[in-house]
């Protein structure tokens, strides 16, 4: 049952992104996301956030996987690193 909770939105977002010829508009793609971070993520997991720009979505994530769980947040750019950093530090999250 896990695994179907799990797959069914990959599979879904595989065959409505690189299967089928029309395209989502970015909020569905938004709203695509959400509905899978909302039915996956569970408290005490870990999970990484790579590309994570300022860290809006490791925000989110942290929020999913409340204090036993953890969040790996990777920024390539070091400008962006430090505004990661920054937004960590303002949120109360580790570094």
């Amino acid at each position: 049952m896990m695994k179907n909770r799990v797959l069914n939105p990959i599979r879904k977002f595989y065959r409505n992104y690189f299967i089928a010829p029309q395209y989502s508009s970015p909020l569905e793609v938004e709203q695509a996301e959400q509905t899978f971070y909302i039915n996956y993520l569970r408290q005490g997991m870990t999970v990484f956030d790579v590309g994570a720009n300022i860290g809006e979505t490791s925000l989110l994530f942290s929020r999913f996987v409340g204090s036993s769980g953890v969040v790996h947040s990777f920024e390539a750019s070091s400008s962006m690193f430090k505004k990661l950093s920054t937004v960590c530090q303002i949120a109360n999250r580790k570094r």
